[in-house]
């Protein structure tokens, strides 16, 4: 999951992203499409400052997505080694 503001910036990286060609997965069979490489290998390679101004990435995945917080060995383990992160 991800949000965007309606800018000029972001409707050029969302134009960047969809023409990514080199990543689609044309295999028969294939249930991989590529767009999560494309986003991952555009966001890597921004340039720094694009990175900064435009760019936050949440630690914890259950942030945003519909995954509650459920006490097991590894978010007991999260909730241990980073509780910041945890409960921001």
């Amino acid at each position: 999951m991800f949000f965007m503001r309606n800018s000029s910036w972001s409707q050029a990286f969302l134009d960047t992203w969809w023409n990514q060609t080199s990543f689609i997965i044309r295999q028969v069979g294939s249930t991989k499409s590529g767009d999560n490489d494309a986003l991952k290998h555009l966001v890597g390679s921004l340039p720094p400052e694009q990175f900064r101004d435009h760019v936050r990435i949440a630690r914890m995945q259950c942030l945003f997505n519909s995954y509650p917080w459920i006490p097991s060995l590894k978010s007991t383990f999260r909730l241990i080694t980073a509780p910041k992160t945890t409960w921001r």
